[in-house]
């Protein structure tokens, strides 16, 4: 599986197999937390069987992070 890293300031990819499923249950939404190799937990929605839509999800994730810096420092 492949899935977004976390630490944004070394923004890339990992390749890794899932050791682990936890499922959640928070404001009545059931969610999906796959265990890897990590440290942490990767969400369903962050989680792919191939490398290019974890690609296509990373570069979303650096997106909305760069528009969220944007408007604290327009602040």
């Amino acid at each position: 599986m492949y899935y977004p890293s976390a630490d944004l300031r070394a923004a890339r990819v990992f390749k890794s197999v899932v050791t682990g499923i936890i499922i959640t249950n928070v404001d009545g939404k059931q969610g999906i937390i796959y265990q890897t190799g990590q440290s942490y937990g990767v969400s369903e929605e962050d989680m792919f069987r191939t490398a290019k839509p974890a690609k296509r999800r990373l570069i979303k994730i650096l997106q909305e992070k760069k528009k969220a810096i944007f408007i604290i420092r327009s602040l």
